[in-house]
């Protein structure tokens, strides 16, 4: 089309442009495939067998087309030629815009409709820029002011376009305008400034190409010097509009992250966090488990398109639970219901401290994704004294457990090497409190947890033999008085490493 409005003569003086645009999208596209793949840490068989892989697989079928369009273009220079070349440039884009930003939106219509216009747009402006400057050069001076004229026209259309659909995808990808802060809060938001600024400068450039230099070569054809280098000068400012523009595909729309931004109540919620993606970079899930400790919790997944940030349109999400270690726990499996663009449910999963493996099963519609993440449960606040030993005397910790009753714990000799871990409990007059069982387990360094044997040397008295290394390590231990509700307790210890003393 740009041909036709602007240029009479033969097609073989802008063969470098086409090839050259040619080129461009076809690394651009290899690049996205290899940081896809090399994300994803898998094969390219496995990669395009995955829903991101489709995708790919779309676009480079849509690039194939446009390649033999191109070949065809270049060998029969003919006004069909040259429509079918728009035709297959402009399916390459749909697909583009499809699998952009804007089709995790709804109405998912007008989003990629609006996106693909707005790339239509661009093109077709930034294209002819290239076009008109190298076409300025080579054509008698008698034709330039009306090659500069036509030009001129078309731009004014295509500027007309981009500026529409691009406030349109402003509105979507940040927000309406009272939530414009957004701008200069995110990442997204700045990136987006520095393409507006670019923008504004461009159309500027474009205001006095329209009104003062092409009247200029007009009525003098020797200005047309003045008038490429203002071409020139748009060409680059553009080039910079579209590495602005590189840059925001590949970060996630300040309205879904502020749609995901932490909620503060003014109250102090212990609670995890966890967050992962699936093995072909497709599906990012967020889950945040709610007080985090061992027993009742409450579990929040957000499950969002890995590419545009989108909350992702599932029909189901399971939460499926394991413990290294400890196959006597099986798998225990929680499902999740959805509340608005969260999925939540209540359940006792966690029902021992370590570093859980939690497998977040999301189906959709045309298949089922896996996002692993590992949580590890953390300790509930507990009220606890330390008592220093003196000379070879080991570290004494008090506990305070239900009812007034104690827990006196420590470990000796607390060195590298052999040791042995007590726990005594005690009711609230100071006698020894009769427990009927009792579990305890230790938690490495490495955040490790492993069982303990628990030997009794009296009715409320245990003691468990371990070998400990350099580093931090947390003792915990669950009972059942013979009259009472059960206990838990836990204390920590530095072992081979200088540092106070303290419970946690």
């Amino acid at each position: 089309m740009t041909r036709f409005i602007v240029f009479r003569g033969s097609l073989p003086l802008h063969r470098p442009i086409l090839i050259a645009a040619w080129a461009l999208a076809v690394l651009g596209l290899a690049g996205m495939t290899v940081a896809e793949k090399s994300s994803a840490q898998v094969s390219f068989s496995q990669l395009f067998s995955s829903t991101s892989g489709h995708h790919l697989l779309r676009e480079l079928i849509a690039l194939a087309l446009t390649t033999v369009a191109l070949v065809l273009a270049l060998v029969w220079r003919r006004a069909w030629s040259i429509v079918l070349l728009g035709i297959a440039a402009a399916d390459s884009m749909f697909w583009h815009a499809l699998n952009s930003h804007a089709s995790a939106t709804s109405p998912v219509w007008f989003n990629v409709g609006d996106q693909w216009f707005h790339l239509l747009s661009v093109a077709t402006w930034v294209g002819g820029l290239v076009w008109l400057l190298i076409g300025l050069r080579g054509r008698p001076d008698e034709e330039r002011p009306a090659i500069a004229r036509r030009f001129s026209f078309l731009a004014g259309i295509t500027l007309g376009v981009v500026a529409a659909t691009g406030i349109a995808r402003t509105i979507d990808e940040v927000g309406p305008p009272q939530d414009w802060s957004r701008l200069y809060t995110t990442s997204f938001g700045i990136t987006l400034l520095v393409k507006l600024g670019l923008f504004v400068a461009l159309v500027a450039l474009g205001a006095r190409n329209r009104y003062v230099n092409v009247p200029g070569v007009s009525r003098d054809v020797r200005r047309v010097g003045i008038l490429r280098k203002a071409v020139a000068a748009e060409v680059l400012i553009a080039a910079g509009i579209l590495g602005a523009t590189g840059v925001l595909s590949e970060l996630a729309p300040a309205a879904a992250v502020a749609s995901h931004g932490p909620q503060n109540n003014g109250v102090r919620q212990t609670r995890i966090v966890a967050s992962g993606h699936d093995f072909a970079t497709t599906t990012r899930a967020r889950l945040v488990v709610t007080p985090g400790t061992v027993g009742p919790n409450q579990f929040v997944a957000n499950v969002d398109d890995f590419d545009t940030g989108r909350p992702v349109r599932a029909r189901s999400v399971t939460l499926n639970f394991t413990l290294p270690g400890h196959p006597e726990l099986g798998e225990p499996t929680l499902r999740l219901h959805r509340m608005g663009s969260d999925w939540m449910g209540d359940g006792t999963v966690l029902s021992i401290f370590g570093r859980w493996d939690v497998s977040v099963l999301v189906q959709e519609s045309t298949g089922g994704v896996e996002v692993p993440l590992q949580i590890e449960t953390q300790l509930p606040p507990e009220q606890c004294s330390v008592t220093p030993g003196a000379g070879n005397q080991p570290t004494l910790y008090t506990i305070t457990l239900a009812e007034g009753n104690t827990l006196q714990t420590y470990v000796d000799p607390a060195k590298p090497g052999p040791n042995t871990v007590h726990f005594t409990f005690f009711t609230a007059s100071g006698k020894e409190l009769p427990i009927a069982s009792a579990q305890a387990s230790e938690i490495t360094p490495s955040a490790a947890t492993k069982p303990l044997k628990l030997l009794r040397f009296s009715g409320g008295h245990f003691v468990a033999n371990v070998r400990l290394g350099n580093g931090r390590w947390t003792f915990l231990i669950q009972a059942s008085p013979k009259k009472g509700s059960s206990v838990s307790a836990y204390f920590g210890q530095n072992i081979g490493a200088q540092g106070g003393t303290s419970c946690t």
